[in-house]
């Protein structure tokens, strides 16, 4: 059933997210805080097919508010100093949409998709109930992350989803919820898709949402730390072992390969956050909660310590060859992507820049990256610099002819490159 759907929050998640419901069929309105925000993102090719069907401009308008079945909230939620996620943006969205739901009778259901901190969920709900003056018969709210990698198959993601988490108290909240998924699942692959949907409370949903992401950053960093190892040893590969490890199905291959340190918008907060709730929960004494141990800490070492094994070699073949120049292959924060936020690449740029190192760089689908001389042709790139780091696995580097380049130095975390005497590969044996 056709629905009118709410998309507040028009970013690089929430322009998709309604492209999304618009493929499915729904009558779709957006709106953003900024007013520029929408066409910001269709700018840099951010769902393109999204024409909403009305941009609302301001969220206290009764009539159009209330008309709506569903609304969903993709609003940032910063990190603060503390690393705790701040609901600020989704405290304001509730109070204007509370504000307007005043007096309607049509049952509209408010989803959260921002990602919280345990605990803040309870404190939306109720600011939404209490503003609204309306119960569970007329309104009801649900906290449903995503679990969206940022690449150039957002949309596609959000409509074959693997996972998908409902956080709600009431089961009207919960069944409305679903069948919203339900309709945006792209109906000619669901019978084939593995989604598994996880509906529980929202204190399970909000620590659930960030324990999957930590425990794919576990994964990702215990790779790394295995490739050093391996590195240590005559003959040691860390694709033989982690191919192995992998094979077991109570662990599995998927994240579990060794190269950069892991980046991007989500995983290092995410780590960070739940490292922050460690040590509250470890120093507070409240209903509900005991001090434990949690491994955030622990990757975050070993994310920084692979980062500095890294920038060392780097920086070591830099001196042992004379040069001041370098060339960056993969400036997004993961092959496939075009975001560059929490790239590994943006703090070895800024490092080398310290160091009065000029850096080139070459994406296929970043054109732009500040300090960095992006150059549109591969070749070209290449040729500009002596030292070459492949910091990313994009398809197009390992289809490159690499034999044709035996005089550069070629740093490769992701073992790509085929071994030669001037390519320093990571996992092996040096």
């Amino acid at each position: 059933m056709t629905k009118k759907i709410l998309v507040i929050g028009l970013g690089k998640l929430g322009l998709p997210m309604a492209t999304a419901y618009q493929e499915a069929g729904h009558y779709v309105w957006g709106y953003d805080i900024d007013s520029q925000a929408s066409q910001k993102a269709r700018e840099a090719g951010i769902g393109t097919v999204a024409i909403f069907d009305e941009e609302i401009q301001d969220l206290s308008s009764l009539s159009k508010v209330r008309a709506i079945d569903a609304s969903l909230l993709i609003v940032p939620t910063p990190s603060r100093s503390n690393n705790m996620f701040d609901p600020s943006y989704v405290h304001e969205a509730i109070e204007k949409i509370a504000y307007a739901l005043r007096g309607g009778s049509k049952y509209h259901l408010v989803v959260v998709k921002s990602t919280l901190m345990p605990g803040q969920m309870k404190e939306i709900s109720e600011k939404l109930y209490t503003t609204s003056k309306r119960d569970e018969r007329t309104l009801g709210v649900a906290y449903s992350p995503e679990f969206i990698a940022l690449d150039d198959n957002i949309v596609r993601q959000m409509r074959d989803p693997n996972v998908v988490l409902i956080g709600a108290e009431d089961n009207e909240s919960r069944e409305r919820c679903l069948d919203l998924y339900h309709s945006v699942i792209d109906q000619e692959i669901r019978l084939y898709t593995k989604t598994t949907y996880h509906t529980m409370n929202f204190i399970n949903a909000e620590i659930a949402k960030l324990a999957l992401n930590v425990a794919i950053t576990q994964k990702i960093a215990y790779a790394n730390s295995i490739a050093t190892l391996c590195e240590s040893f005559v003959g040691g590969n860390v694709d033989k072992v982690l191919t192995l490890v992998g094979s077991d199905p109570r662990i599995g291959d998927k994240c579990l390969r060794a190269g950069t340190p892991f980046g991007g918008p989500c995983f290092p907060r995410d780590v960070r956050a739940m490292n922050a709730l460690e040590e509250l929960i470890d120093s507070l004494t409240f209903e509900g909660g005991k001090g434990t141990k949690l491994p955030s800490s622990a990757i975050e070492m070993l994310n920084e310590e692979r980062y500095l094994e890294l920038f060392s070699t780097l920086f070591n073949q830099l001196e042992n060859t004379n040069s001041n120049k370098i060339t960056i292959l993969g400036l997004a924060y993961k092959s496939g992507s075009r975001f560059v936020d929490g790239s590994p690449a943006r703090r070895i740029v800024d490092d080398l820049e310290r160091e009065g190192v000029r850096v080139y760089g070459y994406d296929p689908r970043v054109t732009a990256f500040i300090g960095v001389d992006v150059k549109n042709d591969i070749d070209e790139a290449i040729s500009a610099s002596n030292v070459i780091l492949v910091l990313n696995d994009e398809r197009v580097f390992r289809r490159l002819p690499w034999h044709l380049y035996p005089q550069k130095t070629i740093v490769d975390p992701w073992r790509i490159v085929p071994a030669g005497p001037n390519v320093i590969q990571f996992g092996v044996a040096r």
